[in-house]
């Protein structure tokens, strides 16, 4: 476990966001403690600047980093509209 946390610490893609060519969704929550939505906006921006296409969905629930897992109604319909799109 101690290697996994390094490793994901560690992992950064962000120079390599114009390799990304499918249509993204991006979701985070208002409480998560390992990726706090306050850096959805951002990575959005960089994404778009990149030519990727995202979509950013932010669920707020106490819950933090297991909300998406704990509470799907949060955020499935939202996911569903976006395939539907592609």
């Amino acid at each position: 476990m101690v290697r996994l946390n390094e490793a994901i610490g560690a992992f950064d893609v962000s120079d390599r966001l114009d390799r990304i060519r499918a249509a993204m969704f991006y979701v985070l929550c208002d409480h998560d403690e390992f990726y706090p939505a306050a850096i959805g906006p951002e990575i959005c921006r960089a994404m778009r600047k990149a030519e990727t296409e995202v979509t950013y969905h932010e669920v707020r629930s106490v819950l933090g980093h297991y909300a998406t897992t704990a509470e799907p109604d949060l955020w499935v319909s939202k996911a569903q509209s976006f395939l539907e799109g592609l």
